[in-house]
């Protein structure tokens, strides 16, 4: 097979959700054989067993360990890379880096998802965003954050939507781009070195490094689905995730220019005043519609009482003589 258009890598350690990413890459409504993709499979857990409980879900690679691309579809081609030892997410997202082919790179953890439209959307999102602005670099989309129903089998709720266009100044703050969402350049990908020294949060600060190289544009629209596991990468396990999340922001802080840092500080100052403003506001309607039970409390006590009732007819004949006077 010729150099692909597209590489995909997926960090594979987990078997029993794998099947379920290997068919929403399948199941891509794209037909175009011409454009090939190629998808790199990187095996996290370097053993025997991880192999063949791979097999299982994809048969065709039985007995194929090389790095050789193996056609299972029309375009699409499957490489297993191996260093047959254990690799943590950020080595085994290098390892992906370092083998990719294509002109453009996706990514796609074991357990998450495309939409059928998700390859189509980003791949001619991305024709159309360069043919316009030289500088882009990547294009994003929206993706659902989406969690299990606790004893519910394949029952799932969606928790929150990412699909605002990236500013690289917040997200030093926070990592508001799940990977799968989106796609860029190879050659600007290689100009980043994935941070081997931090236990996750490795996806964060590669397109922090991203962001300094180039633009990022957005397609709006939810096409991908990042699922939220609480007993898989460890993003979601106690202290860690916040630990982390500090060591990338001090990292990031201090590479900020001073145009960017004014700007940062005015940004959290505005979402400061807007927060503050917010709270007044639900103040008061909670005292708004507290005087609003009052009042209906007070209307119903009235209507119900006996001189209400007794002053009834006297009421309806004030409206007939008030009808009668305004013909």
């Amino acid at each position: 097979m010729d150099s692909p258009e597209i590489s995909l890598i997926i960090r594979y350690s987990r078997p029993e959700t794998i099947g379920r990413a290997l068919k929403s890459v399948r199941d891509q409504l794209w037909q175009q054989p011409e454009v090939s993709m190629e998808l790199l499979i990187i095996d996290a857990l370097g053993t025997a067993e991880n192999y063949q409980r791979f097999c299982e879900v994809e048969p065709s690679l039985m007995g194929e360990k090389s790095s050789t691309p193996v056609q299972i579809k029309d375009g699409l081609a499957l490489r297993w890379i191996s260093s047959l030892r254990p690799l943590t997410r950020p080595q085994a997202l290098q390892a992906g880096i370092d083998s990719v082919r294509g002109r453009l790179t996706m990514f796609l953890d074991d357990d998450d998802t495309f939409d059928p439209n998700h390859v189509e959307k980003l791949y001619y999102g991305y024709a159309r965003a360069t043919a316009a602005d030289g500088q882009v670099i990547a294009v994003s989309t929206g993706v659902r954050l989406i969690r299990a129903l606790p004893s519910l089998t394949e029952q799932f709720e969606i928790v929150n939507l990412y699909d605002a266009p990236l500013d690289r100044r917040r997200l030093v703050l926070s990592n508001a781009l799940p990977l799968l969402g989106f796609i860029c350049s190879t050659e600007a990908l290689r100009k980043c070195s994935v941070d081997l020294q931090l236990e996750i949060y490795e996806d964060w600060d590669l397109l922090l490094q991203l962001a300094q190289i180039g633009h990022f544009a957005h397609l709006p629209g939810i096409t991908a689905n990042y699922f939220f596991n609480t007993t898989g990468s460890g993003v979601h396990q106690g202290a860690l995730p916040e630990e982390v999340a500090r060591r990338v922001r001090l990292k990031w802080i201090q590479k900020l220019n001073n145009v960017d840092f004014e700007k940062m500080r005015h940004d959290l100052a505005l979402t400061e005043r807007l927060i503050n403003e917010n709270q007044a506001l639900t103040d008061n309607l909670s005292k708004s519609n507290l005087a609003l039970e009052h009042y209906h409390h007070l209307c119903a006590v009235m209507t119900q009482s006996i001189s209400w009732k007794i002053t009834a007819p006297l009421r309806r004949l004030r409206s007939i003589v008030r009808q009668i006077t305004q013909r």
